[in-house]
């Protein structure tokens, strides 16, 4: 449903034109030693895509190549030589593309993303077109951990991987499925983009058509993102930056503020709660959904009803990271298009997964029940 045949066709025709014309160009070098490819065709690659899977699935997509085709009886597994032979998976590995080679020096000029743009949309899309989100969904970025050559590779302090390619994800909060993705190419031109959190998050919301919320972290929220979302009749909440100019200056942190207390403010639609964890702090959160100044018990150390809403509703990204590595099939590579496809199926697993449980509800309680939590986090 998501990497279906139309998007497997586009790479068995890249894959061939990219191994034909490696071995026109070393048949040419090498007169005496002549090579000839054989095209692989869709079920070599939906077989190729399940030896990764697989190898996932046993925590061995870090294993060399030999190893997992080993005939020792202590350690082989019959799958991966049932499957295909050693050197087909390794040549498909490595000829393995995603575009137009005849184009993309054109194509390039335009979209930092020209080699994997086409199979990563059509990607998108169906995961768009299968799921009908919950009522809440969250949107955060997601870092690909990669250390070799790309244009737009990041450097994130806050991530364990803290070298990557970053995605934007808009992800529902209740199952953790991917609902939207954005990859991040950088900044266009010298200038530093403006205002990126609200395009990132209007340009992630933009298949829904109203009736959702939406959470966000202090990088995208703000009172002009507010407004664009309340056109769509979608509602946001989420922590802010103290800079904003929007805050009044009784939420900012003061001495004299106690600890634990809360400061609302009121205006239209939106509600702006301070809310003070430590002495010298304060917590700022912008919310178009609530509309009171509900605070919770002792228990919870007296926060505003918006703040345990953010803390229920922020983490679907994190979870969805978290899922999709526990399984995870990327292998080494020194190719940013082929990291971006591996994380493609890696997404696309746990999505067949969370669609897989929606439909079979008594495999999804037993799941819940042998963690021992009602949360989608049991999913890990």
């Amino acid at each position: 449903m998501f990497i279906d045949d139309e998007i497997v066709q586009i790479i068995v025709e890249c894959t061939n034109q990219k191994a034909q014309k490696y071995y026109e160009e070393w048949n040419n070098i090498n007169p005496n030693k002549q090579r000839q490819w054989q095209p692989v065709d869709s079920v070599e690659m939906y077989a190729t895509f399940g030896i990764l899977i697989i190898a996932g699935a046993l925590k061995a997509n870090r294993e060399p190549v030999h190893f997992l085709w080993t005939k020792k009886t202590l350690f082989c597994r019959p799958v991966f030589p049932a499957s295909m032979a050693r050197d087909r998976f390794v040549n498909i590995l490595r000829f393995i593309r995603f575009d137009d080679l005849t184009t993309r020096a054109d194509r390039r000029k335009l979209d930092k993303l020209a080699a994997f743009r086409c199979v990563f949309e059509k990607f998108v899309r169906h995961c768009q077109e299968h799921y009908f989100p919950n009522s809440h969904l969250t949107v955060d970025e997601q870092l690909v951990a990669f250390r070799g050559k790309c244009p737009f590779r990041v450097y994130m302090k806050s991530k364990p991987a803290r070298y990557g390619i970053k995605l934007w994800a808009l992800v529902d909060n209740e199952s953790t499925y991917a609902l939207n993705l954005q990859v991040y190419t950088g900044k266009e031109g010298n200038k530093p983009e403006k205002e990126q959190g609200k395009r990132v998050v209007l340009d992630l919301v933009d298949p829904l058509e109203g009736g959702y919320g939406i959470t966000t972290d202090n990088f995208f929220t703000s009172i002009p993102l507010a407004n664009e979302l309340l056109k769509k009749k979608l509602t946001l909440c989420g922590t802010m930056r103290k800079n904003k100019q929007d805050i009044p200056p009784v939420l900012l942190p003061h001495r004299s503020r106690t600890e634990k207390s809360s400061v609302f403010t009121f205006q239209d639609k939106y509600t702006l709660v301070s809310y003070v964890p430590a002495k010298n702090k304060a917590v700022i959160l912008l919310s178009t959904e609530h509309h009171d100044d509900k605070i919770t018990g002792e228990e919870t150390d007296y926060k505003p009803q918006i703040i345990l809403h953010y803390n229920h509703t922020k983490g679907s990204v994190d979870t969805m990271d978290k899922m999709v590595n526990e399984y995870s099939v990327k292998r080494s590579t020194k190719r940013w298009p082929f990291v971006l496809f591996q994380n493609t199926i890696d997404i696309a697993c746990l999505n067949s997964f969370v669609l897989y449980i929606s439909k079979h509800t008594q495999l999804r309680k037993r799941i819940f029940a042998r963690n021992g939590t009602g949360t989608h986090k049991a999913l890990c």
